[in-house]
């Protein structure tokens, strides 16, 4: 099913790249994680990305979270380092301190 919702975010005028997952949080729950390069700035918001994916996909299908990336990290034969994507606690802790850097 990840390949599945891969191809249809692919399918998005402003997706080039996505990888799907799955985390298991700490409480054992897990959840669906889209992780996106995009063919241009601005990159498409969360909001529109769930949209774009709710006409055609179910519910249970939607990634609760997505990750814009600059570019997927690769193996070196090629193919996805789906072991060195970040995890999104660790990208939003970095935004938040970056964000208090700046406006000091």
């Amino acid at each position: 099913e990840l390949t599945a919702i891969e191809a249809i975010l692919l399918q998005h005028p402003i997706v080039r790249e996505a990888v799907v997952t799955v985390r298991e949080e700490s409480s054992g729950s897990k959840r669906l994680i889209a992780y996106l390069v995009p063919k241009q700035k601005p990159a498409p918001t969360n909001k529109e990305l769930r949209s774009f994916l709710k006409q055609k996909l179910p519910e249970y299908m939607i990634p609760g979270t997505f990750v814009i990336l600059e570019v997927l990290p690769l193996t070196p034969s090629g193919k996805v380092n789906r072991q060195t994507l970040p995890v999104p606690e660790q990208i939003q802790s970095q935004e938040e301190k970056m964000s208090k850097i700046l406006s000091m």
